[in-house]
Order: C-alpha cells, then sequence, then structure tokens
C-alpha cells in the first residue's frame, strides 16, 4: 500500500456507516493496495448482513457517498447494474465545484520559468508518415502509437540521450536539464468518451442537489474513523487478514456499542414507570 511513509505491507479498514446514528453496519479488513474496487463486495456483505438478521434491503432506498479512492468506471457499471444509488467523488470534483474557484489564492505561486520550454507545435510531426523532428533537426523515434491520457490519445515520440545530451536547444526543451536525458513529446487529440458511468456520474454529483447529498459524507463517517483513532486504532497490530479482520470489527463494535449505549439506557429508563405500574 502506498502511504505518505512510502510503500508498506499493511491493510485498509473499510466502514459502512449508518447516517442517523453513526452505527457501523459493515466492517472489513482488506489487504489491497487500492480501494476503487472494494465498494460493490462491501455492500454486498451489508445486505448479506441484513438479510440474515430478517431486515429489508438498506440500499433500496438510501444514497451511498464515497470518496475517490473508490472511484472507477467498473465500481460504477457494478453499481448501477446492482441498483445502488451513489455518489462516488472523482480526483477533479473539488476542481469543477465554482465554490472553490479561488482556492489556489491559499497556495503559494510558483516561480514562472525564466525561459519559453518548446511546446509540442515547435515540432515537425507527420502524422502520415508517423515521424517527428525536433526543433534542432534529430529524427526522434515513436515511443507509443496510441497513447490514451485523461481522454486524449496520439503518438508519444522522445529522443534518446545521445541525441539530448549534446544538444544546444536542450535548455529550451527541457525542464530539467541536468538531470532529465532526454525530451518526449505527445501529439494527442480528443476522444469520445469512453467512460459513460463516470460521466454521468460527474453530472449527478455535480447538481447541487448532488453536492449537498455528498457533503455531508464528511460528517457521517469521519467522526467514526476518528473516534476509534481516539481508542489508540493508530495501526493494526496482528498480521494475516483473519486477525487483521477481526480486530478492525472489534473495535467498529466498541464504537457501536458506545453509540447505542445512551439509547438502550433513555429506553429503560422511558420503560421503569411502565413495569411499576403494571407490578401495581
Amino acid at each position: 500500500m502506498r502511504t505518505s511513509h512510502g510503500t508498506v505491507q499493511g491493510y485498509t479498514g473499510v466502514a459502512v456507516v449508518d447516517d442517523k446514528s453513526q452505527v457501523v453496519v459493515n466492517a472489513e479488513a482488506l489487504g489491497t493496495g487500492t480501494e476503487n474496487a472494494l465498494l460493490p463486495p462491501v455492500l454486498d456483505h451489508t445486505r448479506e448482513h441484513f438479510s440474515a438478521i430478517g431486515g429489508d434491503d438498506p440500499l433500496a432506498s438510501s444514497v451511498v457517498t464515497a470518496d475517490s479512492g473508490y472511484h472507477s468506471e467498473a465500481t460504477l457499471k457494478a453499481l448501477k447494474d446492482a441498483g445502488v444509488t451513489a455518489l462516488v467523488a472523482d480526483v477533479g470534483m473539488r476542481a469543477r465545484d465554482p465554490r472553490f474557484s479561488d482556492a489556489q489564492r491559499h497556495k503559494p505561486s510558483k516561480p514562472k520559468p525564466k525561459a519559453r520550454l518548446f511546446v509540442p507545435h515547435d515540432f515537425h510531426h507527420d502524422p502520415l508518415a508517423n515521424t517527428c523532428a525536433c526543433p534542432a533537426g534529430q529524427s526522434l523515434k515513436c515511443s507509443t502509437r496510441r497513447a490514451v491520457i485523461k481522454g486524449y490519445a496520439g503518438p508519444v515520440f522522445e529522443g534518446t540521450p545521445e541525441q539530448c545530451g549534446a544538444c544546444p536547444l536542450r535548455t529550451q526543451c527541457l525542464r530539467k536539464p541536468k538531470t532529465t536525458p532526454y525530451r518526449q513529446v505527445a501529439f494527442l487529440t480528443k476522444i469520445q468518451d469512453t467512460h459513460p458511468y463516470t460521466a454521468a456520474m460527474r453530472k449527478h454529483i455535480d447538481h447541487p442537489d448532488g453536492r449537498s447529498i455528498y457533503g455531508c459524507r464528511m460528517a457521517v463517517v469521519e467522526p467514526v474513523f476518528g473516534n476509534l483513532h481516539n481508542h489508540r486504532l493508530r495501526r493494526f497490530t496482528l498480521r494475516g487478514r483473519n486477525k487483521v479482520n477481526a480486530q478492525w470489527t472489534h473495535f467498529c463494535l466498541v464504537h457501536n456499542l458506545q453509540k447505542l449505549q445512551p439509547k438502550i439506557a433513555r429506553r429503560q429508563h422511558n420503560a421503569a414507570p411502565k413495569r411499576q405500574q403494571e407490578g401495581r
């Protein structure tokens, strides 16, 4: 798993939380490097838990909210096929939100480059012959005929360390001429959207109603993780998925007991006069 401390061998704790009482209705510890494929099976297990106790389908009339770590085209398709109404954020959700249009003013401004670097328009590209020449006249080799990058596709050309190492235009071509061995240049064009479920989710979550519902996610699930952190669950202390899963579910069980204890005590207090009256 990639963390702020580098790549580590570990597990991720996933919790499905009820927004009304902040009770964990399903908890699992999984040993996967990414979370973008975990949401459908976790929701299926949640349905199984409710079915085992004779309850109704909790997802039939609910809206599931999840952060961008769970976002992928395959996940959104699986949720659609399962009939689950969900709001799953993507990495560009905040950038599209007009409320965060001036967020950059809180960040330090980056220094502008001293000189203009060569852009793809400065290279001589022949799409029919699939050739490319740099501004210095060197012929670049085609490393990828069709690279797909963020909805754009096209060929990618690159030089060699021998060509770029002694090039007199090196400082105008490379951002870091002292460390970068050679230049790469891509000629990309917009392609047809091949992610219809992502586009539909983007439209749904950018709607004012979608933003309002998704904005509640932070107040629903994050306090649960904060409470578990207060119980000194800073890291798993066991090895093996079964043991780690048991540790994770036990901590979530303690959280649920703390949530339910005031309600149980209140219920017993309200029922006490009735029992006394029946006894008389």
